[in-house]
């Protein structure tokens, strides 16, 4: 084919519609992908509520067996939920799941929040050893999970992981809570966007060649396909590069 006659309006046309096709095609097929994953998120920071250095002699704080705390005292928050599309049962546990923060030198308290959407799940928390909750459930369906929270002895800074292993689930998907990522790339959709149209009557003479005239109607068509493509990329494709969705 010669570059005159793909610069034609209409091949450019059908060469869009036919990337626009491909583009919805692999969507798709993404979607309807059935697989297994358990996703989870954790203050970065822990919130200290107790300061052992700038305490009273008139305030004393003691453990469940009576005994005093000489150590500062944290708090912290996360969740863990089914971001798969597949239920985990129990009989996909090889290696039962388990909640560790490695730099704590002793959980203290630990107790669900809330279990989202219903409490048919049936999560619990068992204590393995003193850095260590073991995570059970009775079902644990997509789009399900609970939020959790943990007292616990140690530094400020969570050396926080989730491990055990389970029947086609090949890792844990750690989510952060920054919210800058989804912003940055939100404001970069928006540039590209605008940047387009505002150039769209000088790209467009440009590939088609100088010489060539080219329509208002073809003109508008192309413009209208290929932000439908941009459109596309940006709300479909970036929040697959993005961190999924936490469902509560």
């Amino acid at each position: 084919m010669e570059t005159s006659e793909f610069r034609r309006p209409i091949n450019i046309v059908f060469l869009a519609l036919a990337v626009l096709s491909l583009m919805f095609g692999s969507y798709y097929y993404h979607i309807s992908k059935r697989f297994k994953e358990i996703s989870f998120q954790v203050d970065q920071v822990a919130s200290k509520i107790f300061d052992s250095k700038n305490t009273t002699s008139c305030l004393h704080l003691l453990d469940k067996d009576s005994l005093p705390i000489t150590e500062d005292v944290f708090y912290i928050r996360g969740k863990i939920w089914n971001s798969g599309n597949l239920s985990i049962q129990n009989s996909d546990i090889r290696m039962p799941l388990t909640i560790n923060i490695e730099n704590c030198n002793r959980i203290l308290d630990f107790k669900i929040e809330k279990q989202y959407e219903d409490s048919t799940q049936g999560f619990t928390l068992n204590k393995i050893n003193n850095k260590c909750l073991k995570v059970n459930w009775r079902y644990f369906d997509p789009n399900n999970g609970f939020s959790y929270q943990i007292i616990y002895l140690g530094k400020e800074q969570v050396n926080f992981s989730l491990n055990g292993k389970l029947l086609d689930v090949s890792d844990f998907k750690e989510i952060s809570n920054d919210k800058k990522g989804t912003l940055w790339y939100i404001i970069a959709g928006g540039i590209i966007a605008f940047l387009f149209g505002l150039f769209a009557d000088r790209i467009f003479p440009a590939l088609l060649g100088g010489k060539s005239k080219i329509s208002f109607v073809w003109r508008l068509i192309i413009v209208i396909i290929c932000g439908m493509l941009i459109s596309f990329f940006i709300q479909i494709y970036l929040p697959k590069l993005m961190q999924p969705l936490i469902p509560f």
